[in-house]
């Protein structure tokens, strides 16, 4: 059977469509909060109802759908070795790793804020690991003063791998020196554009409102036509309702006036849909990443992107567990299976420990395996007449052995997974080779790859030219002495 026909769902059809209109009504009764002049204009131009003293926009139903029908849902990011380009919208399992203030070691349970030295160790894992499709910087750099950080994860991170490099700002001063940092990389802006080699993830304040940063930011990227991520997270009980439905339905209504905001800018931007809700742990006030209501808000917010037309994004592969132990294998695969099962095409910041308590370099190696098994899961079952082993059945007739038999030898590098890491030995074997568990594995694996993957270097005069371009930037941004960029203009103008 193959995966497009399993098609796992919790809603129906009916129930869907009540959901994406609850989120349509959440518009344009309550509205939402943008903290963005221009933006308001853009809306009030169009019909939308604005309140300017409150900055809340009530939005109509038919500028939302005329947005969700016309931006880019498919697309391709070019990364810096074309093999490793990411089609958007094809349908490929994507993971991607994710960033955190803090590294942690899970052979001795500590924990440390994040450093330059973690960036490069992680972008090479990334590099090297093979079902890592997108590398991020694993830790936002503590060793950089905060207001350089983000140009600083990009600067570092470029370097390490020639995979597509996600990296998570916020501050629109940073906007213009990661733009041209990316161009350089790129080989010119132009390209840079043509590629959609850099995007940014844009997260609502939720409930209901998108700062001014934010929108900024959004308006410098979408003027660009480089890509924008809509990402809302309510987190049930506290930024969103307590029930399911009601998160789902609240950070559909965020996503969807992102991207309406974005198409009024471009009218063809390529856009990420992401609807993440997450649980509270109401005993502790903690947000959840691995709890089983966290598989049912996955299944339930693919359901809703594909109503729309979008390939879908969800927190899924992801644990509340601090350490690497079983709970944190038991939560990553109930998320991650019954997504992929659901049709997500990505899932998940992969490499972090916890509910974003931390990245782990061996919890990124582990990550790596699961989704290698759960990319066999995703390929699905064949049953053509080779598959059906008719013959070979035939062939072998009663009381037979199939372990000689031609078909048992042409198949079985192509039917089973193989894990790399994963036990598989009886109980004496194990033993003799050492007896280890999975996080010595795991570890062992970090080292070796640090140890002998070399990523492909940048050209040296890019790499100078990058370089000087990120002190001048550390220097200008910190100094506060910026210099006049080609970029000031439109810039200014958001």
């Amino acid at each position: 059977m193959n995966l497009r026909m399993w098609k796992l769902s919790i809603f129906s059809r009916d129930e869907i469509y009540q959901l994406h209109q609850t989120s349509l009504e959440i518009l344009e009764r309550t509205g939402i909060k943008l903290d963005h002049d221009r933006t308001l204009k853009l809306l009030d131009d169009l019909g939308a109802t604005i309140d300017y003293k409150r900055k809340v926009a009530k939005i109509p139903e038919n500028i939302v759908l005329e947005a969700v029908r016309n931006v880019q849902k498919s697309f391709v990011i070019r990364a810096r070795n074309p093999k490793f380009n990411i089609e958007v919208g094809s349908g490929k399992l994507r993971c991607s790793m994710g960033t955190q203030l803090y590294i942690i070691d899970p052979l001795n349970r500590s924990r440390r804020p994040g450093l330059t030295k973690d960036i490069i160790k992680g972008c090479i894992l990334g590099d090297a690991l093979e079902n890592i499709t997108t590398v991020a910087p694993i830790v936002l750099p503590q060793d950089k003063p905060s207001e350089v950080r983000e140009i600083a994860s990009y600067h570092i991170g470029v370097k390490y791998t020639s995979k597509h490099l996600s990296v998570y700002f916020t501050q629109p001063a940073s906007i213009p020196y990661l733009i041209e940092l990316a161009s350089i990389v790129a080989g010119g802006l132009k390209k840079l554009i043509e590629g959609k080699s850099l995007s940014y993830l844009a997260n609502p304040l939720t409930p209901l409102k998108y700062t001014r940063d934010t929108l900024t930011i959004v308006h410098y990227f979408a003027k660009l036509g480089l890509p924008i991520a809509f990402n809302s997270m309510p987190q049930a009980g506290i930024t969103g309702p307590m029930t399911l439905a009601g998160s789902i339905v609240l950070g559909n209504a965020e996503v969807l006036a992102g991207i309406t905001i974005a198409f009024l800018i471009n009218k063809r931007l390529p856009v990420f849909y992401i609807n993440t809700p997450h649980i509270t742990d109401m005993r502790y006030g903690s947000i959840s990443f691995g709890s089983p209501e966290q598989a049912i808000l996955c299944v339930g917010a693919i359901q809703l992107a594909h109503f729309y037309g979008f390939p879908a994004t969800v927190n899924a592969g992801l644990t509340d567990a601090n350490t690497l132990d079983a709970q944190m294998g038991f939560e990553k695969a109930l998320t991650a299976v019954l997504a992929v099962l659901a049709g997500a095409e990505s899932i998940g910041a992969q490499g972090i420990v916890g509910a974003d308590q931390g990245a782990c370099l061996e919890q990124l190696v582990l990550d790596n395996e699961f989704t290698s098994a759960i990319l066999r899961v995703k390929k699905g079952c064949d049953v053509s007449p080779e598959e059906l082993a008719l013959e070979a059945i035939n062939d072998v007739g009663i009381d037979g052995l199939f372990l000689t038999h031609r078909h048992t030898l042409t198949h079985a590098r192509k039917v089973l997974w193989v894990p790399e890491l994963f036990n598989r030995l009886d109980w004496n074997r194990w033993i003799k080779e050492g007896g280890k568990d999975l996080l010595i594995k795991a570890r062992e694996k970090v080292e070796d790859i640090l140890k002998k993957h070399n990523p492909e270097l940048l050209d040296k005069d890019v790499e100078k030219e990058l370089d000087e371009t990120a002190e001048r930037a550390y220097k200008e941004i910190l100094t506060k002495t910026r210099s006049p960029s080609k970029l000031d203009d439109l810039l200014d103008s958001v």
